[in-house]
């Protein structure tokens, strides 16, 4: 799950695509959830889903369309179950690098906000 408004200290250019300008609306007194990214088995024999990421003032869809370009896989927007007006953005395959990659590096999410980088597949023994 993401979580809540984050903005860079310093500005360096325009803002990514897919952040909405009025993101600062949150503020402060926003609760501030985790960015959770989990495996989904049930649906599918290997799933990654993104949850909260309208919190960040970020659009779920453009994220999906940005992630299915890079890593070249399937991108679904689901309703969040158990929240009202939230879309989760589901991926074929485990894709935890490259959603990390992406969250951290393009969007400025800082680390403490996002949850799953840990289950990233490790690389294997080159021969």
């Amino acid at each position: 799950m993401i979580a809540a408004t984050v903005k860079p200290q310093h500005k360096q250019g325009p803002e990514p695509p897919g952040r909405d300008a009025d993101s600062s609306s949150l503020g402060k007194s926003a609760k501030r959830e985790q960015s959770k990214q989990q495996t989904n088995t049930q649906q599918c024999p290997q799933a990654l889903l993104i949850k909260n990421l309208e919190a960040f003032g970020l659009d779920p869809a453009v994220v999906a369309d940005t992630l299915q370009r890079q890593v070249q896989a399937s991108c679904v927007l689901n309703e969040s179950p158990g929240a009202k007006n939230r879309v989760l953005v589901q991926i074929q395959g485990n894709q935890v690098q490259h959603v990390g990659k992406l969250l951290l590096d393009r969007y400025q999410i800082p680390r403490k906000y996002v949850q799953g980088l840990d289950k990233a597949p490790k690389p294997g023994k080159k021969k």
